[in-house]
């Protein structure tokens, strides 16, 4: 079972980040799991040498007026009823959230989806995606406008042990939440018969054959007890 001990929020008041921070107050509720809300300033190569307090004045702000503004950020959002810390810090975003999500013990961290552009991410990178590749802690990433009631869980699957691992903590997260599954499993072309076994049947249809029982059998080891589970397959 899995239980949320911390929920880390990373926002750095954008718009995207606001959703974030409001699903991250919905899901501290839900668990009962204290909230910190943290605000990396970007350091940048040259400022490395810099102290906090030398960076901050550089870029015209002082560590009390960015930590107000972090508080006042988070209580618009979240109002007065959840209790949360706000923490800030100067570096490298991706590597001190998760530093900071590592002291704090936290189980999770929510980004909000910045929804650049294929070329801007090329040449600027993305924080939530460096974070979701590489965090050795669960990331949730709030994309586009939201959406404020969760219907459902979809959980994709390969199949592979790994895969599996994350499967059954998606299924401890729909338990939690009452919602219903849908376990995905989409087919890879590297499954395709030989030619000579294709002349009565189409190639959709033989390679879901092929896969339908690794699927079945991947789900029959999974707990699905008390759960509405649809499995799909493509």
């Amino acid at each position: 079972m899995t239980v949320l001990k911390n929920i880390l929020v990373g926002v750095d008041f954008s718009e995207p980040s606001r959703r974030a921070l409001k699903r991250a107050g919905s899901l501290a509720r839900v668990w009962g799991a204290p909230l910190a809300v943290v605000h990396v300033l970007k350091e940048h190569p040259y400022e490395a040498s810099l102290n906090p307090i030398a960076l901050l004045e550089m870029l015209g702000e002082t560590e009390e007026g960015l930590s107000r503004r972090l508080g006042e950020f988070t209580r618009e959002v979240l109002g007065e009823e959840l209790s949360v810390e706000t923490e800030l810090r100067v570096g490298v975003p991706d590597r001190d959230l998760i530093a900071e999500a590592n002291e704090r013990g936290a189980g999770l961290i929510v980004l909000g989806g910045h929804g650049k552009s294929a070329l801007q991410r090329f040449f600027l990178g993305s924080l939530t995606e460096t974070l979701a590749a590489h965090s050795p802690i669960p990331v949730w990433v709030e994309r586009g406008e939201g959406v404020d009631v969760l219907r459902k869980v979809v959980l994709p699957t390969d199949l592979s042990p790994r895969s599996r691992r994350g499967v059954l903590v998606g299924l401890d997260w729909a338990r939690r939440l009452g919602l219903p599954v849908v376990l995905l499993h989409v087919a890879e072309t590297r499954f395709l018969p030989p030619r000579s076994l294709l002349e009565s049947v189409s190639l959709e249809e033989k390679i879901l054959e092929m896969a339908q029982g690794p699927f079945e059998a991947f789900a029959a080891e999974l707990p699905l007890q008390g759960l509405e589970v649809d499995r799909e397959l493509r």
